[in-house]
């Protein structure tokens, strides 16, 4: 039995693995590794199929409906981006999350094998940041969709097509997971998952910024939830000296050796991208990259583009505006709304704090990038958030 459960165990590691980090093969076109885990978990479940439909209705039939827009809107703009965006949101995002849920079968086990995936990739942009030469070796395996290439020192590549603001994201959910499961006191595995949460927020300092931001914000909601005075006072001045020591001392002088490396400007970069005023990506959202006008068009039926020639065709980063200009401010309204109004229906609870923080993170998230739409950061959340209420869920028992 014991052999039975680390083979299940085991599988579902692999499976979570890849549906969040989905890597691409270079010479292998349309072969991903999130591919393969969605058409595994979609044969091992074929009598439980329905069950999606059910649970996600009226959610579903709409993003259907927009999905059939797009595709209209593909034949005369030439772009079929969201179109592969809706159609991707549902298969990872929604029927995924609940296929994963059956897979595991249980909610504390499904957090920690999600821990565990994104705390082994920690481990592994660590290593590769401090031996450039393994990006190289990476990149040639692996198709990323960095806009820098394995020559630059200051950003990791992982086993994962996934990079930059995006990766480091998923790595600060890694982290918030990491928190709530101390929040919730799983003692079994506690020094287990303490250490695997330190991984995960470390990871993001290689990674990029956002999931550094994310983290902290979950390191601050964490503090003030869990933790008393006199504890976050006790846990400052151990933080304090180990940051000290390791960032004053082993931390840079391992980033020293790593030839044509820039200690000043890596953490320059980092601190650009916490600080709260005067803030470069901010700025660039709100005053560089001008919103598109509204016209009849991108009220009601929008343009049908979002990338054309590899140009981002609405000229800005947002989410909500790269949806707005693809297909109309009237169902980009929708869209989100149903999104907020699905959860807030489904996962409610006695003590909703958690899902109105994760539901404001998430809106947050999408002002900077369509993130929900790179479907790691809705296939986390929703995975999670179906494991967190299985009472509700009797097919999930």
């Amino acid at each position: 039995m014991k052999r039975a459960g680390f083979f299940r165990n085991g599988i579902s590691l692999v499976i979570i693995f890849s549906l969040i980090y989905d890597i691409s093969f270079s010479g292998l076109n349309g072969f991903t590794t999130a591919r393969l885990a969605f058409l595994f978990l979609v044969f091992t479940n074929v009598s439980r199929l329905d069950i999606i439909i059910k649970e996600y209705g009226y959610f579903l039939l709409f993003m259907i409906a927009v999905m059939f827009l797009a595709l209209v809107q593909s034949f005369y703009s030439h772009d079929t981006t969201q179109l592969s965006r809706l159609f991707f949101f549902i298969i990872y995002c929604l029927a995924s999350s609940l296929l994963v849920n059956f897979q595991v079968g249980d909610s504390a086990r499904l957090q920690l094998l999600f821990l565990s995936a994104i705390s082994f990739q920690s481990l592994v942009l660590i290593y590769v940041f401090f031996n450039p030469s393994l990006k190289l070796v990476l990149s040639n395996y692996i198709i990323t969709g960095a806009n820098y290439g394995p020559e630059n020192l200051y950003r990791s590549f992982g086993l994962t097509s996934s990079s930059g603001a995006a990766l480091s994201l998923i790595q600060g959910l890694g982290f918030g997971l990491g928190l709530y499961m101390l929040h919730t006191g799983q003692k079994r595995y506690r020094w287990a998952v303490l250490i695997m949460s330190v991984l995960c927020i470390s990871s993001t300092i290689f990674v990029g910024r956002t999931g550094l931001v994310v983290s902290i914000i979950f390191l601050a909601a964490y503090v003030s939830i869990s933790l008393s005075i006199l504890s976050i006072i006790k846990y400052g001045l151990v933080f304090l000296v180990i940051s000290y020591f390791s960032v004053g001392g082993i931390l840079e002088r391992n980033l020293q050796s790593i030839k044509g490396f820039s200690t000043d400007y890596f953490f320059t970069w980092i601190s650009e991208g916490i600080q709260i005023r005067d803030n470069k990506t901010a700025n660039a959202l709100m005053n560089e990259q001008p919103i598109p006008e509204l016209t009849f068009q991108t009220l009601l039926i929008g343009t049908g583009t979002v990338s054309v020639d590899g140009q981002n065709t609405s000229g800005h980063d947002s989410g909500y505006v790269q949806t707005y200009y693809s297909l109309g401010l009237v169902l980009t309204f929708l869209f989100y709304l149903l999104v907020v109004h699905f959860m807030k229906s489904h996962f409610r609870s006695r003590d909703n704090r958690l899902l109105y923080f994760l539901i404001m993170v998430m809106l947050l998230l999408e002002a900077k990038e369509p993130f929900l739409f790179k479907y790691r950061e809705g296939f986390i959340i929703f995975s999670l958030l179906f494991s967190l209420h299985r009472g509700r869920y009797l097919f999930l028992k």
